[in-house]
């Protein structure tokens, strides 16, 4: 960085955050130039250290006070919303072309530049790794184009390569490198530190992309056993189903049995109620005849 009083032309180019080369240049009102996503993590971490709800932030450079326009949104927001500075990016892209590198030699510690872009995986491929790419039967029906078609304005809604990075979203500076099936999350050394210790069910990202032949073996296995228990469930299930049918025909013929045999009973109550009736009407009609003859 310059000293004071002077200006050195790469100055302009670099992020007084992370000091390097911007990315995705955004401009506070005071000029101050940052990468996005350096601004919008201070921005974050501002956020985080206020006991209230945030309405601005300062400057990490000059300390002046910047109120957002959009500050009813997510503080994780606010960095997209400020202005891009554009002389500074077009000036970056035109004096220094930004390679693209092939994420899986950078994972092994290499660089090569990448030539192929695979939608499915979201990653850069050199001319080897996209061979072993083909050849991998679990990646052999991605979508794989040239990177020079997604610079291309024809194919739109395809990510800035500049910006795609393996890196951790919450620790930049820190490759994912493993996945914890706990949380169904990526994870850095940091992530696997503060917030996976306790996780039982984490693994290597490379291990998970190039599993050996005994992993794929238990993983069989596992597999196998698990079509075992739910085929006996299934079976189970499938004569508790049998049993209920039972069961409830069953009822049925309970129900009906006994509905018959208080429809006998009632009919038998209805004639003796009504011989019972006619007796007595018989009876009153012999009196009331006594009667009228006696008189």
């Amino acid at each position: 960085m310059a000293t004071a009083g002077q200006v050195d032309e790469q100055d302009v180019f670099t992020c007084p955050i992370c000091l390097e080369t911007l990315k995705s240049p955004k401009s506070l009102p005071c000029l101050h130039t940052f990468c996005e996503t350096c601004i919008g993590e201070f921005i974050l971490s501002t956020d985080k250290r206020s006991e209230q709800k945030l309405s601005n932030y300062p400057c990490p450079v000059c300390r002046t006070i910047v109120t957002p326009t959009n500050s009813e949104d997510e503080t994780s927001l606010w960095a997209s919303s400020l202005p891009q500075n554009f002389t500074i990016l077009s000036s970056i892209d035109g004096s220094n072309s930004v390679q693209q590198e092939c994420h899986l030699c950078k994972r092994r510690d290499k660089i090569s530049e990448a030539t192929k872009w695979c939608r499915d995986c979201a990653e850069a491929l050199c001319e080897e790794c996209f061979q072993f790419h083909g050849i991998m039967k679990l990646y052999a029906e991605h979508k794989v184009v040239q990177i020079e078609e997604i610079d291309s304005p024809l194919i739109v809604g395809e990510p800035d390569l500049n910006m795609i990075s393996d890196s951790c979203p919450v620790h930049p500076s820190k490759v994912l490198e493993a996945f914890c099936f706990d949380h169904q999350e990526l994870c850095c050394v940091f992530c696997l530190t503060l917030q996976h210790r306790k996780c039982e069910h984490v693994q290597v990202i490379e291990d998970i992309k190039h599993p050996k032949k005994d992993k794929i073996t238990a993983f069989l296995s596992e597999v196998s056993d698990v079509k075992a228990k739910v085929e006996t469930i299934m079976e189970e299930k499938r004569v508790q189903k049998e049993n209920l049918e039972i069961t409830f025909k069953e009822i049925e013929v309970q129900a009906k049995t006994f509905i018959s045999l208080i429809k006998d009973k009632i009919d038998r109550l209805l004639a003796t109620f009504t011989k019972g009736l006619n007796i007595t009407r018989e009876e009153s009609e012999q009196a009331f005849e006594n009667k009228l003859k006696n008189i």
